[in-house]
């Protein structure tokens, strides 16, 4: 996996009232969103939040955590693991 492979693959599509992020991939047909590949979800520890059983953690900033879900649906040469999200496409950056 190469997450230079999803470039002009595909896209992302914010969900503000969710803190939320999805990534789709892109017809090359179409030029359409089609298949749902990753979310990612950022909350704050002090809100409540139903994450049992669904996802993983990405990481936790001060009083944030992220949070990563890969949906079922999610198929193909595009398709990433649990693992190449952790290690691979998503860090945190410090800011000074």
């Amino acid at each position: 996996f190469s997450p230079s492979g999803w470039r002009e693959r595909v896209t992302v599509v914010e969900y503000p009232e969710r803190s939320e992020w999805r990534f789709f991939s892109i017809s090359s047909e179409t030029g359409q969103m089609e298949n749902e590949l990753l979310r990612i979800r950022v909350y704050s520890v002090q809100d409540y939040q139903d994450n049992t059983g669904s996802g993983f953690e990405l990481a936790t900033k001060g009083i944030f955590r992220y949070w990563g879900y890969i949906p079922s649906t999610a198929s193909g040469d595009l398709a990433v693991t649990e693992t190449e999200v952790k290690t691979v496409m998503f860090s945190l950056l410090t800011t000074s």
